[in-house]
C-alpha cells in the first residue's frame, strides 16, 4: 500500500481510537504490516517468527485503540513494540545465549529510512569493496583489512623501517580501494 500522508494517518488513528473503525484498522495494517514484517524478521531471521510478532502488535494495538490517539510518533511506538516483541520472543525461545547479545542487537538496528532500493545499493557497495580489495596485492590486502577492520595500524612504530613501509603500503592500498570502489 502506498504511504500515507501524516494528515490521512491521524485520520485513521481517529477513526480506531474514537470510533473503533475496524475499517480504518485494515488501511493502518496495511500501511504498516510489511515494513514492520521487515523489521521483525531482521531480528528473528523467521518468517513465521516475524508474523507472530507482528500479529501481536497489532493485537496489542486494537486492544489498546482508545489510547492510541494519544501516542506522539505513532511510527516509533510501532518500531519500538515491534523490536520489544522481537526480543521477547527471542528470550522466551532461548534463540539469545546471553543479556549482552541482546544489548548487541540494538547495535545493528535498521535505520528507519532504509528501503529496498538502498538495501540493494549498499550490497552493491559492499560487492565492490569486497572485489577492489580481492585485486589488491596480498600484502596490501593484509594492510587494508587491519587498517579497515582491526584499526591496528596505529600500532605501528613510525620510527621503525619496517613499520614505515607498511604505512605507505597502507597508504596505496587505501587510495587504491578508494578509486576502485569510490568509497572509504
Amino acid at each position: 500500500m502506498e504511504m500515507k500522508s501524516k494528515t490521512e494517518i491521524s485520520t485513521i488513528i481517529f477513526r480506531i481510537s474514537r470510533e473503533s473503525d475496524q475499517a480504518a484498522f485494515r488501511d493502518f495494517f496495511d500501511i504498516y504490516y510489511h515494513r514492520l514484517l521487515n523489521f521483525a524478521y531482521y531480528f528473528l531471521e523467521s518468517s513465521v517468527a516475524a508474523e507472530e510478532v507482528v500479529s501481536s502488535v497489532f493485537i496489542n494495538v486494537w486492544k489498546n485503540r482508545k489510547k492510541l490517539i494519544h501516542v506522539k510518533s505513532i511510527e516509533g511506538y510501532l518500531f519500538a513494540s515491534t523490536k520489544n516483541r522481537s526480543y521477547d520472543y527471542l528470550r522466551d525461545n532461548k534463540r539469545f545465549m546471553n543479556s549482552q547479545e541482546i544489548d548487541r542487537a540494538d547495535d545493528f538496528l535498521i535505520p528507519e529510512h532504509e528501503n529496498p532500493e538502498s538495501k540493494m545499493l549498499s550490497r552493491e557497495l559492499r560487492m565492490k569493496i569486497i572485489e577492489a580489495v580481492d585485486d589488491l596485492p596480498p600484502r596490501c590486502k593484509i594492510i587494508f583489512t587491519l587498517v579497515r577492520e582491526d584499526g591496528n595500524i596505529n600500532t605501528l612504530n613510525p620510527n621503525d623501517i619496517e613499520s614505515t613501509t607498511i604505512l605507505k603500503d597502507a597508504s596505496a592500498s587505501i587510495y587504491g580501494a578508494r578509486a576502485a570502489g569510490g568509497f572509504y
